[in-house]
């Protein structure tokens, strides 16, 4: 059986706002993502920072205010982790 031209008309139409819904979608993610605003703040720690590592979450009475974006060694003092 082969599909009248209405009915692939129809197919395409739903295919094509298909995907402009689905990239609406994304950009809106997306972009929200892009335009957050972000703060940098910087610590040194004398003590032991295991179980710590880039991508945890920072919190601050119970709220995740942030997250760890990396760590390393205080080229100043290797005793101490920044």
């Amino acid at each position: 059986m082969q599909a009248t031209k209405a009915e692939k008309t129809r197919l395409g139409i739903f295919i094509f706002a298909s995907l402009a819904l689905l990239a609406i979608g994304l950009i809106s993610i997306v972009g929200m993502r892009l335009f957050e605003k972000k703060v940098s703040y910087f610590a040194r720690f004398e003590e032991s920072v295991g179980g710590l590592e880039p991508g945890s979450a920072v919190k601050q009475n119970g709220v995740t205010v942030g997250s760890v974006s990396q760590i390393g060694t205080d080229p100043e003092d290797v005793r101490r982790s920044r």
